[in-house]
Order: C-alpha cells, then sequence, then structure tokens
C-alpha cells in the first residue's frame, strides 16, 4: 500500500512541473507577440469528486484470476465536466494476485492535468502444507490449494489412525475482509496392524503353536501335534496375519498313531524232532495298547496260531489292533521251521545205500554192494545234531570190485590195441587178430555169480579165422534193405560180398549207399553214415497274438513237435491244440508237417435282449461297443429291466476267452401288485312299475391296472 502511494505523489510531482514549464513558454509567446494584454491564463487542474487515491485494501480469494470491482471516478473543471483517462483494466476485470494499480487522469484545454488511483492488492489463500506420513503416503490432486483433496495411504502392515483417509482444503470467512484456508479432518498417523491375540495363546488340544512375530502384521503361526496326532488333510498347520485378520481357521489334531505291541514276540527259529520234518510253534500272543488309554478289542490274526505243527518253512504272523479313529497298529514276526538233515549219502562204484527216513535227523543208513563187488567197511552210519547241522556217525563204506584171472590172446591173435585187458569185475577184454585173420568172439566178460566173492570170464574162447569185414553197427540209425541177407544177419562179413545200406526214417544217407568187402578184412570204400534231418525253426514263426513251445532251437531234430498256441482271449485259425511235426522231405531236408497259424481275437454273439428289459451299453477299453454287434473278448454289457420288473440273473456280464458270456442270462419278472381301479359307488333306480332295478355288472366291475404295462 505504501508503494502505491509513493508511485502516485511521483507522478503528481512530475505533473506540476510540467505544467510549471508549459506555463513559462505561453508567457514567453505572448511577450515576442506583443499582443494586448491577456487575460489571466487557466492554471488550476480538473478536480475528481471523489478523494483520491483510492485503496481497495487487501482481497483474498481462493481462486485466480479474480474479477474486482469499484466505482469510476469523476473529474470537473471550472464547473464542467472534464474528460477522465483510465490507464489499466476496468472494473470487473480478471485480475492476477499480486499489487495492482489502475490510474485515472483528468485534463482541461489548458491542459491542466490531475491524477486519481485505484490500488487494491490480491492475495490467494491457501492451506498449510501436508507434512510427511511416517510409513505411509500422501497424494493431492491440488497441492495444498482451496479445493485439493488429499488421500492418506499406510505402507503393507501399518493402517491410518485418527480420522478418515480423505482431506479436502476448504476456505473459511473469518470476517467479512479476512478469508482463510483450512483442511478438514485431523492430522492422520499409521500405526502397525496387529490380529486377535488369542491365536497366540490358544493353541490345539493335544498340540502347540509357535508364531514368528506374535500377533504382529504377518506374523506365521505354526501348529504341530504331540506325538501320535496330526493335523488332518484339508485342515492348514499355518495362520498368517494379514490386513484383514488371520488366515484360515485353527486346526485340530487327531489321533494318527495305531495302537503298539510292546509284547510282540520275537522272531524263532524251531527244529523239527527226530525222524520229523515240521514243529510246533509256541509264543503268547500280544497285547495292544494305545496311545489313548482305551482298551483295544479289535485285533485281527493272520498266520499260523500257536501250537500249531508247522512244516519246514518260513511263516510270517501278523497281528494288526485298531482304535476307536480306525489307525491301525501290528505286530509282525517270524517262525522259521528248519529240519536238520545230514549230507546226502555220496554214490560210489557198487555201493547201495539203503537210508528208511532219508537223511533226516536220527534216520539210519544200511550199506550193502552190488553184485560183483566186495563191502570193505561199517555196515550202517546214524545222522545226529551237531550244533546247526546234521552230521553221520561214520563215513560210508568202500566196496571192492572183484578181479577175474589174467588172460592171453588166442592163437593167431592178439589183444586189442596191444593193451592187456583189466581184470576187474565188469570189464571186457578184446582181442584182434594177425593181419590175414578174423577174429570169433572178440570179448571176453569179468562176471561174478549172485552172492560169490569169486569172478569168472563170461563168454567163448576167442579164435583167429580167415579174414572178413565187420559190418557197421546196425542199431543205430544205419540199416540194411534186406535184415536176412547176409549183410543183415552177420556182423562179419566174408570177403567179396557186396552190402547196401541205408538210413532209418528221419536221416539221410552220406557217401555210397553200396560196399564191397576187400580181401584184406576192409571195406574197399568208407562205409557211409547217416545224418538226422532238421527242420528250421525260422520256417514255423509264432504266430501275432500267440507263441510257441517244444521248438526253442534254430533248427530243430527230425520228429520234434512244436505247439502254436493263442494269447487268452484269441482263437486259431485252426483246431486246437496246434501241433507241427519235423518231416523229412525225401531229399534230405526237413519240413514242418504244417504252416503257421494266425489268431483272430475271441467274440461273443450279441446279448440276447431279456423281455420287458434291454441292453444299457457295452464297453471295452473305456471305449462304448454297438450292443447289436458282435463282442470281442473282454467287452462288458449291462441288461437292465423295464420300470416295474425285476431282474434275475446277472447285470452285468463280460464276454470269455472261450467266446460265451459270464454269469447267468438276465430275465425281468413282473413283481409289482397290480393297482385295481374300482368304480365310483353307484345309485341306481328300480325299472318303471317294479321293485327291483337291473345291474350291468360289466359297467361296474373293478379293472385291473399295471401302471408299467403299456
Amino acid at each position: 500500500m505504501k508503494i502505491l502511494l509513493i508511485r502516485g505523489l511521483c507522478i503528481l510531482v512530475m505533473a506540476s512541473l510540467l505544467l510549471q514549464g508549459t506555463d513559462a513558454f505561453w508567457r514567453r509567446r505572448r511577450r515576442r507577440r506583443s499582443s494586448p494584454t491577456p487575460k489571466p491564463k487557466d492554471t488550476t487542474p480538473p478536480v475528481f469528486d471523489v478523494k483520491c487515491n483510492i485503496s481497495l485494501g487487501i482481497i483474498h480469494t481462493a481462486t485466480i484470476p479474480f474479477g474486482v470491482t469499484w466505482s469510476e471516478p469523476t473529474a470537473t473543471d471550472v464547473d464542467k465536466p472534464a474528460p477522465v483517462k483510465r490507464h489499466g483494466n476496468p472494473p470487473g476485470a480478471l485480475f492476477s494476485e499480486g499489487d495492482h494499480t489502475i490510474t485515472y487522469q483528468a485534463r482541461d484545454n489548458v491542459p491542466n492535468y490531475s491524477q486519481c488511483y485505484v490500488m487494491f492488492q490480491i492475495i490467494l489463500i491457501k492451506c498449510s502444507s501436508i507434512s510427511h506420513l511416517d510409513r505411509g503416503y500422501v497424494s493431492c490432486t491440488k497441492g495444498n490449494l482451496v479445493g485439493s483433496s488429499c488421500h492418506y495411504s499406510c505402507f503393507q502392515g501399518y493402517t491410518l489412525s485418527g480420522g478418515t483417509a480423505d482431506r479436502v482444503c476448504t476456505e473459511n470467512r473469518q470476517s467479512p475482509t479476512l478469508l482463510t484456508a483450512d483442511w478438514s479432518g485431523s492430522q492422520l498417523r499409521c500405526v502397525e496392524l496387529t490380529c486377535s491375540a488369542d491365536v497366540v495363546s490358544s493353541p490345539p488340544e493335544k498340540g502347540i503353536v509357535s508364531c514368528t512375530q506374535s500377533n504382529l502384521f504377518q506374523s506365521v503361526c505354526s501348529y504341530s501335534c504331540d506325538k501320535g496326532y496330526d493335523i488332518p488333510l484339508g485342515q492348514s498347520s499355518s495362520r498368517v496375519c494379514t490386513s484383514s485378520g488371520w488366515t484360515g481357521s485353527k486346526p485340530e489334531c487327531q489321533d494318527t498313531a495305531g495302537p503298539s505291541f510292546e509284547d510282540c514276540p520275537l522272531s524263532q527259529i524251531l527244529y523239527a524232532e527226530d525222524r520229523q520234518e515240521s514243529g510246533i510253534g509256541s509264543w503268547t500272543p500280544p497285547t495292544p495298547i494305545d496311545n489313548s488309554g482305551a482298551t483295544i478289542t479289535d485285533v485281527t490274526h493272520d498266520g499260523p496260531a500257536p501250537g500249531a505243527q508247522l512244516p519246514q518253512g518260513h511263516y510270517v504272523i501278523t497281528y494288526v489292533a485298531r482304535d476307536g479313529q480306525g489307525n491301525e497298529g501290528t505286530c509282525v514276526f517270524t517262525v522259521t521251521v528248519q529240519v536238520i538233515r545230514c549230507s546226502t549219502m555220496p554214490i560210489t562204484p557198487g555201493l547201495i545205500v539203503n537210508c528208511e527216513h532219508g537223511n533226516l535227523r536220527g534216520s539210519t543208513c544200511e550199506f550193502t554192494c552190488s553184485h560183483g563187488y566186495r563191502l570193505q567197511g561199517p555196515r550202517s552210519s546214524s545222522c545226529q545234531k551237531d550244533g546247526f547241522a546234521g552230521v553221520w556217525t561214520s563215513q560210508p563204506p568202500a566196496c571192492e570190485v572183484l578181479q577175474c584171472s589174467a588172460l592171453e590172446p588166442p592163437e593167431n591173435g592178439v589183444f586189442l590195441n596191444g593193451r592187456h585187458c583189466q581184470t576187474s569185475y565188469g570189464s571186457s577184454c578184446y582181442f584182434d587178430c594177425l593181419p590175414g585173420f578174423s577174429i570169433t568172439n572178440n570179448v571176453l566178460r569179468c562176471s561174478a555169480q549172485t552172492g560169490s566173492d569169486e569172478a569168472f570170464w563170461e563168454g567163448n574162447s576167442p579164435r583167429c579165422e580167415v579174414e572178413t569185414c565187420e559190418r557197421p553197427d546196425l542199431e543205430g540209425p544205419l540199416e540194411v534193405p534186406d535184415d536176412f541177407s547176409v549183410c543183415g544177419t552177420e556182423v562179419q562179413i566174408p570177403a567179396g560180398i557186396e552190402c547196401e545200406f541205408e538210413c532209418s526214417q528221419g536221416y539221410f544217407i552220406q557217401g555210397a549207399s553200396l560196399a564191397t568187402c576187400g580181401l584184406t578184412g576192409s571195406w574197399e570204400h568208407p562205409l557211409p553214415t547217416c545224418k538226422v534231418v532238421t527242420c528250421l525253426a525260422s520256417n514255423l514263426p509264432a504266430p501275432l497274438h500267440g507263441g510257441k513251445s517244444g521248438c526253442p532251437h534254430d533248427r530243430e531234430l527230425f520228429g520234434s513237435v512244436c505247439s502254436l498256441f493263442c494269447d487268452v482271449g484269441h482263437e486259431a485259425s485252426e483246431a486246437t491244440p496246434v501241433r507241427r511235426v519235423c518231416q523229412d522231405d525225401g531229399q534230405g531236408g526237413g519240413v514242418w508237417s504244417g504252416g503257421p497259424i494266425s489268431c483272430s481275437v475271441v467274440q461273443c454273439l450279441p446279448l440276447d435282449i431279456p423281455s420287458h428289459g434291454y441292453v444299457n451299453g457295452c464297453q471295452l477299453a473305456d471305449q462304448a461297443r454297438d450292443p447289436t454287434m458282435r463282442q470281442a473278448y473282454g467287452t462288458t454289457c449291462i441288461t437292465l429291466c423295464s420300470q416295474g420288473y425285476t431282474p434275475i440273473g446277472t447285470t452285468t456280464r463280460r464276454c470269455l476267452a472261450d467266446g460265451r458270456w459270464d454269469g447267468l442270462a438276465q430275465t425281468c419278472v413282473d413283481l409289482t401288485a397290480p393297482n385295481v381301479l374300482c368304480p365310483p359307488d353307484t345309485v341306481l333306480y328300480a325299472d318303471p312299475g317294479r321293485s327291483v332295478g337291473t345291474v350291468n355288472w360289466d359297467q361296474l366291475e373293478p379293472v385291473q391296472v399295471n401302471p408299467y404295462q403299456n
């Protein structure tokens, strides 16, 4: 305001100096013109009709720019209106915040000047600055201006205290000239969140609770149960303090421990008595104990009972006890029955062992020798227990073989291969002749009479005769076509005789089939041999959805039988059992008696639809099947009865591997009592002129109605 007054005074001084200079200028001009004496000069400036200067003072406002109004001043000059010129915005214009001066100037024709000032100051009212919110933050729409709305928020884990979350800056007119601004509500603060304390202090029965930060925000309370108790599925074992309170609910501790058997018997080993292969089990049945203290009566037993006669083997005995919560406790022990046995008596040449009770403990074995042997040693031995095993009271005896006298070769003969013959019982002594001779009875065998301790040579004395060829052994596959020829009846074939050979069925001949005995007593050509006929196993593959057995080798011998079969639920392409035999193809090769087979899935005929019923559906491997079609092995079909009928037989039936349906065919029987529709009461009138009336029973008889029959 002072600045406005000083500025106005300066303008008046400058205007006065300007007017004085103008008057001196005009006086000098009048002196130069030598004009007549002029009239007195007008030196009075116009006068404003109001007191200048005008101060509107300080104007408080909540909005910028702000409209200011005032009455504009007027001026007169020697009782006449003087023109007034305004410098600045007119009344009612919008003004910004700060100091404002509007200048009015009045001038006459001289011209004399006078000025008037309108001054005022505009101040924008504001609320106090928003202070920092500890552990939170504030957001305002217009800062601290009037009309600004500030929203208070707290960090996670804290909540507002002291008022609402929003404050508004509003104007407050304390007097006609004094306008201020204040925030609504009161200063807020953020305080730490807490949840109810009862969660921390009230653990579940048979359990405990432990919290990380008591009942403060984000504290985690973990629940655990006493031994033998657990929190059931579906209930959480922890709770968290959140902004909306504790999560979840307090869990409970359920009894999950089964009963225990403190007197559960130990596993035991039993030994069978002499000449026995079983033992008697003996133990005391255990008693269950539960952690709840309740008496357990639900006890089941699996395995042999105490006092049972148990054959040799390993037995597992199980006792299972269940408490009122359905928890189970088990007692498991084993009983092993062992039979003491001695080692098997070794079998030596000529020894005969007779053990009535085998090699069981307590058994006795008697010893004798075979024909041609002499006993050397004990005649018996018994099996006894030694620690955990059985031992014989004596070692088995030996049987000494009987000996024949020494032999000499025949005249013109030698021992075969030049080696002297053994003389023990059962030995054979072979002889041969010098070149040009053939042997007759080339072998002697050392034998003995039953019950005798002396041995002798059995057979005719050998002789060396004219040379012959030895015919090959015909006990194998090699044969001669004519069994009655010399080659078929004689072992020694005279020189010059030709023999024909062939092979028995299942073999093919290798070499020449004709052989001639040479003069030297040997065959002129190598004798033929017989090789067995074989079939390739790969020529008879196993069928798809089946297999084969009896022919595991790559090549199978003549006469081998290979069985072909199909898996369960499949049927062979020909009648079963299917067997293929390895046969001779006549050219030295093997061929199977038949080819491979194929296996197709077994199918059952469609199920018969029961009278008053229907097939509800068929399914195979989770796939629906058409009930009206033949059904593959394993398909299940369900038959149902119409409403009002009761099924008798099997409802769900399965197609078996033999192409039949399991179970019994279902029938639907009407077991529902009929409903009788009784006619309503009827009043009949007597016929005219008569005291009786005619009743039509066909109209009044009850009618049987079955609501389930069409």
